[in-house]
């Protein structure tokens, strides 16, 4: 379980993350996902609707966008995205026979960072793809010899992190930037600031108990 707040203009979205069931209480709404079986309960007297169409769909991650104004779910199925005000879904991509552990969009545009998951991984779980949704096709890859846990994205930067390491680097050439060695980050926590004007990374440091700031 795990639980995602984020503030808008209109007030305070927050989403619960149980297992394939996603919970959102949003300006005096609340709403009820499961994928398989979406239903959206009227609070007060606002409502919101949701439909799912592939039934045999579960969802993998959630995360906003660095402006909070959207947010991707990673599903077996592909990767959907949905705007936050008004609530709709405004797109969705399949990848027959894969599924995608982990969606990070680089806050409106066409080029998402997708890594595969699940039992049936779209990609290897342990490489980064950069995705042009336009073009539909790869544009750059990241391999590792482990596990990508997390990736961050801004105009500048593509921020990776592994169980023990996190890897910086320049969001336009690939190159390796810097590389900093954590504690056990199974998780991979690590949080990069969007804008590029005010550059601060915050993850793990070498030791438990400490945070490496940047």
């Amino acid at each position: 379980p795990g639980i995602l707040n984020r503030g808008t203009k209109k007030g305070l979205v927050c989403l619960c993350v149980c297992g394939d069931r996603v919970v959102g209480l949003s300006w005096g709404v609340l709403a009820c996902l499961k994928t398989k079986e979406p239903q959206w309960h009227r609070h007060q007297s606002a409502a919101m609707s949701l439909r799912i169409e592939d039934e045999d769909s579960d969802l993998l991650c959630l995360n906003f966008n660095q402006n909070q104004e959207c947010f991707a779910c990673g599903t077996t199925s592909g990767f959907c995205i949905f705007n936050v005000d008004p609530f709709k879904e405004t797109f969705r991509r399949e990848f027959p026979g894969g599924s995608i552990g982990y969606v990070e969009m680089l806050f409106r545009c066409n080029i998402l960072a997708l890594v595969g998951g699940g039992k049936s991984p779209c990609f290897l779980p342990n490489k980064v793809v950069l995705w042009d949704d336009h073009l539909s096709t790869c544009t750059g890859e990241l391999s590792f010899r482990s596990e990508v846990k997390t990736v961050k994205m801004r105009r500048d930067l593509i921020v990776v992190a592994l169980e023990t390491n996190v890897y910086v680097y320049h969001f336009q050439s690939l190159e390796l930037i810097e590389k900093y060695s954590t504690c056990e980050n199974p998780k991979g926590l690590v949080a990069l600031s969007p804008s590029s004007r005010n550059s601060v990374l915050a993850c793990p440091g070498s030791q438990k108990g400490l945070v490496r700031v940047e």
